[in-house]
């Protein structure tokens, strides 16, 4: 009876991405205009094409309210894994929820 939330940056298996034990919160990458979101879908081409922007990419972690959501379920025992906070304020956002 757990969850296990993590941010984008967790490595996992394709087995763990379908088991319903494991939720991740993806990070928003901003290129330009453009607004991407760090799923399994994103890919390093869709990236490749923004390579010549002469704007430097920017991320945007979890807000705290896309953690609060992710936590509301059923399990009793939540585990959440982040990045490092000294690298991103995705943790302080799963604290803040």
């Amino acid at each position: 009876n757990y969850r296990i939330i993590g941010d984008s940056c967790m490595d996992l298996t394709e087995e763990q991405r379908k088991d319903p034990h494991f939720t991740l919160i993806p990070f928003t990458l901003m290129v330009e205009d453009t607004k991407f979101v760090d799923d399994k879908i994103l890919t390093r081409g869709i990236l490749k094409d923004r390579k010549g922007s002469p704007e430097c990419p920017k991320t945007a972690c979890p807000s705290p309210e896309t953690f609060k959501e992710a936590y509301c379920c059923e399990e009793e025992n939540v585990f959440v894994i982040t990045i490092s906070s000294h690298l991103s304020g995705c943790y302080n956002s799963a604290v803040l929820a």
